[in-house]
């Protein structure tokens, strides 16, 4: 039986990279029949902004009902979810040259569609507070994840190595999804799982060099920098490198 796959790009308007990437896929033609793809925010998109009301990837469920437009939207996307069986999200951050998997809500889906992919830094990002009544997008695709790509020093560069990876999904990694279901504990090859945990503090990091991906020890506490978010005004997150051993015992 085939399975059913669903691309996203747009989800943030002035994030060209997922675009970019379903144009190349499109021109081969030995992919290009092996997905369906959607443009998550077009008006963002047209008008190249992250969003226009609210931020498309923070509001799901959303509301069929509602006057604010990325709401109503999530809601007519995540019911699209449910024609398909696997559901990933492009974005792009200027953070980094990195292209790395999120997986926003930990399951044994996400994980083994994760798994699936040429892509060895997974981050799992829950919500940053256990009561938040709305959520990113993919939480709501039982197979669904999100990949961030770096386009920091090189757009094209990262292109190129999205497309590498996302064709040899299609063509060789979908197949392994299954079998990832029930072979979790020894599929993990290469891949270095992170914990995003909390935003880092402006007051305690001043003074020092954040880098991308690099330990910070700021007296108190010690941990990993995610320079994502400075379009919200962030200096970012924090993060903690997690054992493969201990990752199906938070699922």
């Amino acid at each position: 039986m085939n399975k059913q796959i669903l691309f996203i790009a747009g989800t943030h308007g002035n994030e060209p990279i997922g675009m970019s990437l379903l144009e190349k896929l499109s021109n081969q033609p030995d992919v290009s029949t092996l997905y369906k793809s959607v443009i998550g925010n077009p008006r963002a998109l047209e008008q190249n902004k992250r969003f226009i009301e609210a931020d498309l990837n923070r509001v799901a469920p959303g509301d069929a009902e509602s006057p604010v437009y990325e709401i109503a939207r999530a809601s007519e996307l995540i019911g699209l979810f449910r024609q398909f069986d696997y559901v990933v999200d492009f974005h792009e951050t200027k953070a980094n040259d990195r292209i790395v998997i999120i997986i926003p809500r930990l399951s044994r889906e996400s994980l083994a569609i994760a798994l699936s992919f040429e892509i060895d830094e997974v981050l799992i990002w829950p919500p940053s507070s256990p009561n938040a009544t709305t959520e990113p997008l993919v939480q709501y695709a039982p197979f669904g994840i999100e990949i961030e790509c770096g386009t920091k020093n090189s757009f094209e560069h990262t292109l190129e190595n999205l497309a590498e990876v996302t064709t040899k999904f299609l063509k060789n990694g979908v197949l392994r999804v299954e079998e990832n279901l029930s072979l979790l504990p020894t599929n993990f090859g290469q891949k270095k799982f992170y914990l995003v945990y909390d935003k880092i503090d402006p007051h305690e990091v001043e003074g020092i060099d954040l880098q991308d991906f690099k330990e910070v020890d700021t007296g108190n506490e010690k941990f990993i920098a995610l320079l994502f978010g400075k379009h919200q005004g962030l200096k970012g997150y924090k993060m903690r490198s997690l054992d493969k051993g201990g990752i199906l015992d938070i699922i």
